[in-house]
Order: structure tokens, then C-alpha cells, then sequence
């Protein structure tokens, strides 16, 4: 999740889409509802779309991409209703769909992806003051201030419109799935493996 966040800001800030400031006055107790907030919006999402959706789906298919493309259709069209959407931004949350339903996948656990969808919302919006998902906060310890051309930005919707977020969503679910293949190819060589014959003492 931290990479996530850090990889696709850090790409935008770069690009000079964002100039940045500081907010003095910033309310601790703000911070506590925003956090409540986006943890119990990630379990939910996350149980709902990967552990109800996504586990019926390969259920009744027997086949875990049917799951993974379905729920992260539904995905995109939850979010797709919120405020100033971008046919960009429906390209990143499928993309990012895709990639919680990974998550859930290969750890078989709505945690993972959880954890990773609450810092997806935190970090942006609690300490950049950035808009995700067409949402904006109240106030953030720092001031983000969109600027440049929209496509790298993201505009008014948020992080998820900017073709960089695009890029870094489906990046990593190319990297993710390596990386299991890579873990299952290593495991099914182990168990492949001849064990070493006793010699006679």
C-alpha cells in the first residue's frame, strides 16, 4: 500500500501536477474520524467485493479470473458514480480492482487487501490533502493544489485520473503475478525434488 501511494504521488509530483503547502492548523480530531472512516469503508469494500463477489463468482465458475474481472467490474461501477469521474479514473480502478482481487486471491485473506485499500485512502487525502475518488477532505496536514495538464494530475476526481496512476495500477498487478508464479514454480520444484538417500551408517 505504501508503495502504492508513494510511487504513484511521488511519479505525479515529478510531473509537476501538484504544488504543495503546509496547513498550521490542522485538527487532530479530524484526523481520528477520517482514519475510523476509511478503515471501516476498506473492510467493507474489500468483504463485499473480494470476499462475497469475487469467492461466489469462482464458486459457480471454477475459475478464479472470471472472479477476479467481475468484482473489479462492479468495482469500477460503485466508484464510477462519484463526482467529476474520468473514463481515466474507470480505467485505474478496474486496474486496481484486478489487483485487490489478486491480493485476495493468492492470500486468501480480505486483510490483505484492506490494509492495503486503507492506505491507498489515508495517505492522499490525510497527508496530501488530495482528492481520491472524486472524495476531498476538510483539511490535511499538507496542501496539494492541482496543477498542469489534467491527464497527469488527475483533475477534480483525484489521484486514480492520472495516466501515471494508471501506469503504476497495472504495473503492479503484472508484478504481483510474477511474483506468484515465480514463489508457485519454486515450490512445485521443492516438491519435485528427490530427497537425499540415507547412507548406511
Amino acid at each position: 500500500g505504501v508503495v502504492l501511494v508513494v510511487v504513484s504521488i511521488g511519479l505525479i509530483f515529478l510531473c509537476e501536477g501538484f504544488s504543495l503547502g503546509i496547513d498550521e492548523g490542522y485538527p487532530l480530531w479530524y484526523a481520528a474520524c477520517v482514519v475510523l472512516g476509511f478503515l471501516i469503508q476498506s473492510i467493507a469494500e474489500e468483504v463485499l467485493f473480494r470476499g462475497y463477489v469475487q469467492n461466489g463468482t469462482i464458486a459457480a465458475t471454477k475459475n478464479p479470473w472470471i472472479g477476479i474481472f467481475v468484482q473489479a467490474f462492479l468495482f469500477v461501477l460503485l466508484h464510477g458514480i462519484n463526482a467529476d469521474i474520468e473514463p481515466l479514473a474507470l480505467c485505474s480502478l478496474f486496474a486496481f480492482g484486478v489487483l485487490f482481487g489478486l491480493l485476495f486471491e493468492y492470500s486468501d485473506s480480505v486483510w490483505f487487501g484492506a490494509g492495503v485499500h486503507f492506505i491507498w485512502y489515508i495517505v492522499p487525502t490525510l497527508l496530501f490533502g488530495m482528492r481520491i475518488c472524486g472524495y476531498t477532505g476538510i483539511s490535511s496536514i499538507l496542501l496539494s493544489t492541482p496543477q498542469g495538464p489534467q491527464i497527469l494530475s488527475g483533475g477534480a476526481y483525484g489521484l486514480e485520473a492520472s495516466v501515471l496512476t494508471l501506469l503504476v495500477a497495472v504495473s503492479s498487478c503484472a508484478v504481483y503475478v510474477l511474483i506468484i508464479q515465480h514463489i508457485e514454480k519454486s515450490s512445485t520444484k521443492k516438491k519435485k525434488a528427490p530427497s537425499p538417500k540415507k547412507t548406511a551408517s
